[in-house]
């Protein structure tokens, strides 16, 4: 099982010095991936305006994620956001050997040409390091904020979806869709891997799932427990052999903290904090559970603190020994 963490594109120390020396700490602690996310604006009212919808779709999760947040609250409080492409960009030329993803692009919020050429290149330049992980968003107001229909945010994912599954594989080729219209192009780009960088599907929803089996090639949820995934497991494998095509992959993207005995973390959280020996073991539990992939967000509050997370986490994963299994 590959394990990757966050690069916090949200936090505010967050600049150039900072991710790249972020980045070559986990290449050489042998980190499998660094992810990114996404958000654009964050609108400003009050809850009734401006709710953060609950993930608590069809498998519940922890806490955290079923708290109602303004957006401000849940994600725009530091009044910052590292665009999750650009950032792709500078980790594609810091680093040499680890996988790039995203947990999640946010697919309706931008044009799907745009976002394969910009994908594509990516890929070319990483030599095919990209793992794209998308979602159809859940925050409405920042739908409203940019002119995007939150109504149509599945529909505009799958239609996205196949527009930069087709870019990417370097041919000409038209598309007439609801919301793309394409004459005979040359996309001027061919993804290195083919037809395009994995798609890992975000989402906790039965819909996600089957948007994973139907468009995608992993499924992504977040903040599940091993038994959950379980669930969410059969339910993959059923659509999938209702379809008649081969099962998806399975990552997992979690929040955690490492406990440091030496330094308590006593800073504001809703996160879950393991010792190193039970982060260890839910990690294998995932393992045996056929997960190819964990990417973990670790508490960020300073670079400082989270230099000293991933030593603490790479002592877990050593610990597990899951990149043997």
């Amino acid at each position: 099982m590959k394990v990757g963490t966050w690069i916090p594109c949200y936090r505010s120390w967050v600049r150039g010095d900072e991710v790249l020396r972020l980045a070559t700490t986990a290449e050489n602690l042998a980190f499998d991936s660094l992810w990114v996310q996404d958000h654009l604006v964050a609108p400003v009212g009050g809850l009734e305006d401006t709710r953060v919808e609950p993930v608590r779709q069809w498998l519940d999760i922890e806490e955290y994620g079923n708290k109602e947040f303004t957006a401000v609250e849940y994600y725009g409080e530091e009044n910052w956001w590292l665009d999750p492409y650009m950032l792709w960009g500078f980790l594609a030329g810091s680093t040499t050997k680890i996988e790039l993803g995203s947990s999640v692009i946010v697919l309706p919020y931008r044009d799907p040409v745009v976002q394969a050429k910009m994908l594509g290149t990516l890929d070319v330049l990483s030599k095919g390091r990209m793992l794209f992980g998308i979602g159809v968003g859940h925050v409405e107001a920042e739908f409203n904020a940019i002119g995007v229909s939150p109504a149509q945010r599945g529909l505009r994912t799958d239609e996205y979806i196949r527009v930069i599954r087709q870019m990417l594989r370097g041919e000409e080729f038209d598309f007439a869709g609801r919301f793309t219209q394409l004459p005979t192009i040359r996309p001027l780009i061919k993804s290195p891997q083919q037809p395009s960088p994995p798609v890992l599907v975000g989402g906790n929803s039965r819909r996600a799932v089957r948007r994973a089996v139907e468009l995608g090639d992993v499924w992504l949820p977040a903040r599940l427990e091993p038994e959950q995934v379980r669930t969410g497991r059969r339910y993959l494998e059923e659509q999938a052999a209702e379809q008649g095509v081969p099962c998806p992959g399975i990552a997992v993207s979690l929040i955690w903290g490492i406990s440091d005995p030496k330094a308590p973390y006593t800073g504001k959280s809703l996160r879950k904090f393991l010792s190193v020996e039970n982060a260890a073991e839910l990690l294998n539990e995932y393992a045996d559970l056929g997960v190819q992939h964990v990417t973990i967000d670790l508490p960020n509050p300073s670079e400082r603190i989270l230099m000293r997370q991933l030593e603490l986490l790479t002592e877990a994963v050593v610990k597990s020994g899951v990149r043997a299994n």
